[in-house]
């Protein structure tokens, strides 16, 4: 299937007025196809005006088995897959291929968002619906105009510190907050399901409400051994390059790479400061 000519999709057990592009909104995770039809057009014949909420769009379209005429409005561009679905309906009064159709506009909608008419051929259930290729049609805007909703993100700390929630403007990408503490564990990101399988990406824009979940992780708890060696000093020997005697942490610790000692595991002597001698060697417990 050519996926450029997939206009949306919508829930197949609800209404496209509730469903259009929720994932939450299928319980049996069915789904259903918008596609794009080319022998169906439509286009505006004047200038949409508003009263009040009231948005009044003279139009015309061409094709047949044309059911409706559709009013969706998005987040940004349609075919912009950051974009998201705010409102979806049919213009109430378009009965014929020509003519003007009113829909009431919706309130909080966010600064940058596009409003499209279609010439839509619904069907029901799972069937696959047909319209015309989007056109972006202009709404006046008006005196109290609320266009700054806004997106509550919650972070769950599962146990470590807490978080303050942030409110985003809708459409905008949240800020990825100090990292929280937990006493004994490590932190490991933000997620956006309780099980901690999905990691959020900062970069994503907030539509919607949103918990993110603090992940966690045994801590692998290192120590190190700082001491003075020359490049040419035998790491197996008891002594340091000054020949005195290593202590004995040093003696126990002195491991190749990879060997286990007790409960520790060994990483080989690495130099943190090859020109004036220096180097270290590190201590990990097993886990």
């Amino acid at each position: 299937m050519n996926l450029g000519s997939v206009i949306f999709t919508s829930a197949s057990v609800a209404s496209k007025t509730s469903a259009l592009a929720k994932t939450t909104a299928s319980t049996d995770n069915t789904w259903k196809t918008t596609l794009k039809d080319t022998t169906k057009t439509i286009k505006t014949t004047g200038t949409v005006t508003r009263s009040g909420q009231t948005v009044s769009v003279p139009y015309t379209y061409t094709g047949s088995d044309v059911d409706q005429v559709s009013i969706v409005i998005t987040s940004g561009d349609i075919t912009s897959s950051d974009s998201s679905v705010l409102y979806y309906g049919k213009l109430d009064g378009a009965t014929s291929a020509s003519g003007t159709g009113t829909f009431t506009m919706p309130s909080g909608l966010p600064s940058g968002y596009k409003a499209y008419v279609l010439a839509e051929d619904v069907n029901d259930w799972m069937y696959t619906d047909y319209a015309s290729s989007p056109v972006e049609i202009s709404i006046p805007a008006q005196a109290g105009d609320t266009t700054d909703q806004k997106a509550t993100v919650t972070f769950d700390s599962n146990g470590g510190s807490d978080v303050t929630a942030e409110s985003v403007e809708s459409g905008k990408t949240a800020t990825e907050p100090v990292d929280p503490t937990r006493e004994g564990y490590v932190f490991d990101g933000w997620y956006t399901d309780a099980d901690c399988t999905i990691a959020y990406d900062f970069s994503s824009k907030v539509t919607e409400d949103i918990t993110l979940y603090a992940k966690w992780a045994a801590p692998e708890t290192k120590s190190s051994i700082d001491k003075s060696y020359t490049a040419t000093d035998d790491l197996n020997k008891t002594t340091d390059a000054t020949g005195a005697e290593k202590d004995e942490d040093q003696k126990n610790y002195q491991q190749s790479e990879g060997s286990t000692k007790d409960n520790f595991t060994y990483k080989a002597f690495e130099w943190t400061d090859k020109a004036a001698g220096k180097g270290k060697i590190t201590i990990s417990t097993k886990t």
